[in-house]
């Protein structure tokens, strides 16, 4: 998935490993949605590191993440959300699992 923005333009890979129930999972996600496995999870690590760190240089994925959390955290559910940032609901809610494990780790 390359990106507009041509600072994204140049990618670095790291090699992470996942609990197998984490790696069947993904890969039931990605085929749901129609990418591969390696695709998708990078998808979902990329929203987690906007969410997180906040400097990706991908406007886009930073605004609609701390959109999601500044909208739940003033009350609105994730239906409301999902109708507001144009998204699917379970991603919204995917999206907001991630920052509640996050801050609660923290």
């Amino acid at each position: 998935m390359m990106s507009a923005n041509p600072i994204l333009a140049i990618r670095r890979h790291i090699t992470l490993s996942v609990p197998q129930v984490v790696f069947d999972r993904l890969g039931e996600m990605a085929k749901a949605v129609g990418m591969s496995r390696a695709d998708y999870a990078q998808m979902l690590f990329d929203a987690a590191y906007a969410t997180r760190c906040k400097d990706t240089g991908d406007v886009e994925l930073e605004a609609a993440c701390s959109a999601a959390v500044l909208l739940w955290g003033n009350g609105f559910d994730t239906h409301k959300i999902a109708l507001a940032l144009k998204l699917d609901e379970p991603v919204v809610q995917r999206m907001l699992d991630c920052f509640r494990r996050v801050r609660d780790a923290a």
